[in-house]
């Protein structure tokens, strides 16, 4: 059984159904286009201190190499941050799409709200074999670059879509047949301990395990 996430936190009620990694050929798509900016950037600089004479070319020189030479390393970083960093979730209530550790970012696209699925591959995602998936939703939606299997993880998506507004859709019908409880709430659980936590219907943002103070980020639905 595949475990929670690194700092993810998942409603007990949610249950994951695939977990996925962003391809390394990606990053090397990333590199080669920095390598290709690279070049048009900073050889243009240096055909202009050559050829155009400005004073002291061989200093103009030495501070475009240094500055290629950063590009270069501040680019490598980011994508291999980029890469070891990203993870995608899909659960059978949402889409998350996961990346960072000191500065975290997550996307989340709710599966009730989920309009197009859409792959897209590049002509080097066609040679290594990888693609990426747009989730779209009414209000904005989620991209997985880099995805190995994208038709898989999109069928996925569609039959747990399905699933979900079935669901729904039965619910609904047994609320309007019996009384609501005005102190409904539901419960999470702390990736880090495994300690569980209660939680209102209306998901906080921000939540933290009262045992080990693990934080986290428990997204809270858009109001239709």
């Amino acid at each position: 059984m595949a475990s929670y996430p690194r700092r993810f936190f998942l409603l007990r009620s949610e249950r994951m159904l695939v977990e996925a990694r962003m391809a390394r050929a990606w990053g090397f798509e990333h590199m080669l286009a920095t390598l290709v900016l690279a070049a048009i950037v900073w050889g243009g600089l240096t055909a202009f201190v050559v050829f155009g004479g400005p004073p002291a070319p061989g200093l103009w020189l030495l501070f475009i190499a240094a500055g290629a030479a950063l590009h270069l390393v501040a680019s490598l970083v980011y994508v291999w941050r980029r890469v070891a960093t990203s993870e995608y979730v899909v659960t059978d209530e949402a889409v998350y799409a996961r990346r960072g550790n000191l500065l975290l970012h997550v996307d989340a696209a709710a599966l009730d709200r989920v309009t197009d699925l859409h792959v897209r591959t590049t002509l080097v995602g066609r040679i290594f074999g990888y693609s990426g998936l747009a989730v779209r939703t009414a209000g904005g939606g989620v991209y997985l670059p880099g995805l190995r299997d994208p038709y898989t993880i999109r069928g996925i998506i569609q039959n747990a879509r399905h699933d979900f507004i079935a669901r729904l859709l039965r619910e609904s019908g047994r609320s309007r047949s019996e009384p609501a409880s005005p102190h409904v709430s539901t419960e999470c659980e702390c990736p880090n301990c495994g300690a569980v936590l209660p939680v209102p219907p209306r998901r906080p943002i921000d939540v933290e395990c009262p045992r080990c103070h693990e934080r986290g980020m428990l997204f809270e639905e858009a109001p239709a």
